[in-house]
């Protein structure tokens, strides 16, 4: 999976602790433990936001709590278990109904192979169920969860059933779909792509519509790996598959860099890493105001030398907010972030200084009300997870 000088293994993140920009942030870190890792952050129906992590080595936890303004709930355990595969990148994710009720994914090992594991999906913490109708035997993961109200929630996964238990590029990885009801029952599966990217986290979020976008990296026969979207509709229809922006990035492999997806009101934001065809790493950013049937040309965001491992997010006003990892130096990367109105890419700012590449993990942005909240791994000998309230006032 490593597809590029100086993205750097996992293993390097004992090399140095993190620095912070502490200009204009409040801190409002988590209830969760030291060496909590593996996290997700999700809108809440209330306007909170939910973090999810995971805590433990042997045995682990799957825990979730809910900021508000600048508190946090009681954390709470939403499964446990010691046979699970534990990624950087393919985590946890929770997301609460109206009604208050929380679906869970976490990924489970199915077979002795590396990468034979599970999607398993809980609800309130109950009984743990596979999302997917085959045994699990190949890779399983990079889910997203899309509330729909009273229907429960979609629910969209990478599928390794087709590629024989290999991993990266053996066989053909599919997008896959169901609706999971309030009451935990698993609606049709739905093929959305049968040749996507291996690895690469999917995106989704619910548009003005009703319909469920979701944006994924695709592969191409002759191993083109650009960004393409598709809609599911409420009825459980599928739309016809469209590029978000026609990068040329050919590559033998996967780069595991998702893109990030926001929408508010009739708009939909799209974030992304790509070389393109210029072998030139940049993270760019397209619009949608026809619910993902077409993108705006790309703006790009980032200016020097860039990892991608973006997030976006709107705020109240409908400006949107990009995070990224960059790296000024090659010993050093930094998370940025930019405020795009109007068509126009505004300044970057660090908001936090880290190690470089996948070292750093993800980080991840939401909303809350005039603010941004902001969640990163702070590495180093006692990693943790930080918490930054960012206002969006300038």
């Amino acid at each position: 999976m490593n597809v590029r000088d100086g993205l750097l293994a996992l293993g390097c993140s004992a090399l140095a602790a993190c620095e912070r920009d502490n200009s204009g942030v409040g801190w409002v870190d988590p209830p969760a433990a030291v060496g909590a890792r593996s996290f997700s952050l999700a809108p809440e129906p209330s306007g909170g936001l939910r973090l999810t992590w995971l805590e433990g080595r042997e045995e682990l936890a799957l825990r979730s709590a809910v900021l508000h303004a600048d508190e946090w709930g009681e954390p709470r355990t939403l499964a446990s278990g010691s046979n699970w595969f534990v990624n950087w990148a393919d985590v946890p994710r929770a997301s609460a109904a109206p009604s208050g009720a929380v679906l869970a994914t976490y990924l489970e090992r199915s077979g002795t192979a590396t990468y034979d594991y599970r999607v398993r999906a809980v609800l309130d913490g109950g009984v743990p169920q596979t999302l997917h109708d085959d045994a699990g035997v190949g890779e399983h993961g990079f889910v997203s969860l899309v509330p729909r109200g009273d229907a429960g929630w979609l629910a969209v996964w990478l599928d390794g059933r087709a590629t024989t238990g290999h991993h990266d590029g053996m066989g053909e990885m599919q997008l896959r779909a169901r609706s999971v009801a309030l009451d935990g029952a698993l609606g049709p599966e739905l093929l959305l792509d049968p040749r996507v990217c291996d690895c690469c986290a999917t995106a989704a979020v619910r548009t003005a519509s009703g319909d469920v976008l979701v944006v994924y990296r695709d592969r191409s026969a002759d191993e083109v790996r650009d960004f393409s979207a598709i809609s599911v509709r409420a009825d459980g229809t599928v739309g016809a598959s469209v590029p978000v922006s026609d990068d040329g990035w050919k590559i033998p492999g996967c780069p595991v860099n998702g893109a990030a997806l926001a929408a508010r009101d009739g708009e939909v934001a799209v974030a992304w890493f790509t070389l393109g065809a210029e072998s030139r790493a940049r993270v760019a950013v397209a619009f949608s105001r026809d619910g993902g049937a077409s993108f705006s040309s790309p703006l790009q965001v980032s200016s020097t030398e860039t990892d991608g491992f973006v997030d976006c997010a709107y705020d109240g006003r409908g400006a949107l907010w990009v995070t990224w990892l960059e790296r000024p130096v090659r010993e050093r990367g930094e998370w940025r972030l930019a405020k795009i109105e109007n068509g126009v890419v505004g300044p970057a700012r660090t908001l936090a200084r880290t190690v470089p590449g996948r070292a750093a993990g993800l980080a991840r942005l939401g909303t809350l009300s005039d603010r941004l909240c902001f969640v990163w791994l702070e590495s180093g000998d006692e990693p943790r997870l930080r918490v930054q309230l960012v206002s969006t006032q300038e």
